[in-house]
């Protein structure tokens, strides 16, 4: 039998990530009914992961400060979400309140299938722009390993009045939810840092275990809606950072290599593996989904204007002919990137593009 849910009030779907006992909600604490572990409660906010975790999340990667978050969550409540936002806003940074309440954050929402009727897992919930958005017309489940975002978007949740959101600190691997409940699960900047959390292990193994719960926790004929960076994206070829790392050239190299790069540059493993198209299909494939849609998400996948498919090259070609403007490329490297993007055979381009998207289906 499928749990279900109904508007704001999730029944049977929550169970322990560790044996998937049910769990007795109370005021300060969330008790497995099998194992008894007990889960906390911090102002609100289920702690469903046995790991204590103190991670700074994406408000604690604005602020550059990972210490108490308490001062920063009551200014949350006091000055309203936006007003507290904008207090750790970095110069020349994107906007991250326009980015949070954008609404081509969720511009994807069509395509996955998203409607009234769906109860989404938003893993890596961040600050709430998707979650946030989605509940105003859907249920949401928003998901995140650090406290101080969890909290955040409770709170903004309450502001906003979006009784059918429910926000919880968990691990994207130890999902603390049943089989089969979830409609849709996303996964948006999120994968590639999955591995950070276990240094230990082989990345693309714990990325893996990821896609498998999500899997797990969907209903028959549910749909995975990952976004991502794309690996072999072109302008890393003409030196661009990659994003992760802020290395040059780094996910062009074997893995080996990168490893190598990244320790004695950085001090630390490369450990944020992102992959090529192929590469994509095979993993989501190997995690147990037989049908994947793969997309061009443009300009990028956090704010997505357009969803190119890019298994089809007419319609990339189409697209690159239609819609993209040289005079929005203004530096040398924008321009070759453009050039590139406009004149190289479609088959080709779209193996070449910044961030894809992947619709997968949970037969």
């Amino acid at each position: 039998m499928i749990p279900t849910v109904t508007k704001g009030r999730w029944l049977d779907v929550y169970a322990c990530p560790e044996c998937r006992g049910g769990l007795t909600r109370h005021a300060d604490r969330w008790t497995c009914t099998a194992c008894r572990f007990g889960y906390p409660v911090r102002d609100g906010v289920p702690v469903l992961a046995r790991r204590a975790t103190e991670a700074p999340g994406f408000v604690g990667t604005m602020k550059r400060s990972y210490g108490d978050p308490k001062p920063f969550l009551e200014m949350v409540r006091q000055r309203g979400w936006q007003s507290a936002l904008r207090t750790i806003q970095i110069a020349g940074e994107p906007d991250r309140v326009a980015e949070a309440v954008a609404p081509n954050r969720v511009s994807w929402r069509h395509v996955v299938g998203v409607t009234g009727a769906s109860l989404v897992v938003d893993i890596g919930a961040g600050t709430g722009g998707v979650a946030c958005q989605l509940a105003a017309t859907c249920d949401v489940i928003a998901i995140d390993r650090s406290y101080v975002d969890a909290a955040f978007v409770a709170i903004r949740s309450a502001q906003s009045g979006l009784e059918s959101l429910d926000s919880i600190v968990a691990e994207a691997c130890q999902l603390p939810l049943a089989n089969g409940v979830a409609d849709v699960v996303t996964l948006i900047g999120v994968l590639e840092w999955v591995p950070v959390d276990f240094p230990d292990s082989n990345p693309r193994e714990s990325q893996l275990a990821a896609l498998r719960e999500a899997k797990r926790v969907l209903k028959p004929y549910g749909r995975l809606y990952l976004a991502i960076e794309n690996r072999h994206y072109f302008a890393y070829y003409l030196g661009f950072p990659e994003p992760h790392a802020r290395l040059r050239y780094i996910s062009l190299m074997d893995r080996e290599a990168s490893d190598r790069y990244s320790r004695e540059t950085r001090g630390t493993p490369f450990l944020e593996w992102t992959y090529t198209l192929q590469e994509y299909l095979a993993l989501l494939n190997e995690a147990g989904f037989a049908q994947v849609e793969p997309y061009w998400l443009y300009p990028n996948y956090r704010l997505p204007n357009a969803l190119v498919p890019a298994d089809h090259p007419a319609a990339a070609r189409w697209f690159t002919e239609e819609f993209l403007d040289p005079r929005q490329y203004g530096s040398r490297m924008q321009r070759d990137l453009y050039t590139y993007l406009r004149f190289a055979p479609p088959a080709h381009m779209t193996h070449a593009v910044r961030d894809f998207g992947f619709v997968a289906c949970s037969t």
